[in-house]
């Protein structure tokens, strides 16, 4: 396809460039929750924050310390959900 001008050449590439993201970009669909549960402090949220971060080094170590380390503060913040669920 040759074009003679400047917008025939520019109308050819926005028509191929449109069918480019129609048809190869997925699609996704993400749900954002608005409300949120009234038990989880700020103090939990730091306490699952150190339990993931134990998740991910004993999944990447390897070691049994580590692991224990992880399933402790697995324990921990069970426990604190469930005082703050009570309280």
């Amino acid at each position: 396809m040759e074009f003679e001008d400047i917008d025939g050449m520019m109308d050819e590439f926005t028509i191929n460039m449109q069918w480019v993201v129609d048809v190869l970009a997925s699609i996704r669909i993400v749900y954002v929750k608005e409300t949120h549960y009234p038990w989880i402090t700020y103090n939990i949220k730091l306490l699952m924050r150190r339990r993931d971060e134990a998740q991910v080094r004993a999944k990447r170590t390897n070691l049994e310390s580590r692991l224990n380390y992880y399933r402790d503060l697995k324990y921990q913040v069970v426990q604190a959900i469930s005082r703050e669920k009570s309280a």
